[in-house]
């Protein structure tokens, strides 16, 4: 299993969640990966983090 994360530039977390939702999760499915979750912490100190998990 692999876990990481990506900080977003300010107000571009919306872009990169919509990015993921259609597109790259569909390419790491592609290649093998299973997308296990993904998460955007609530506490306004990491409004900008995307963590995801993904088993290959």
């Amino acid at each position: 299993m692999r876990t990481a994360h990506y900080t977003c530039n300010n107000g571009k977390l919306p872009d990169s969640l919509m990015r993921f939702r259609d597109h790259t999760c569909m390419l790491f499915e592609k290649h093998g990966m299973e997308n296990i979750g993904y998460w955007v912490p609530v506490n306004k100190e990491n409004g900008r983090l995307l963590r995801r998990r993904v088993r290959n």
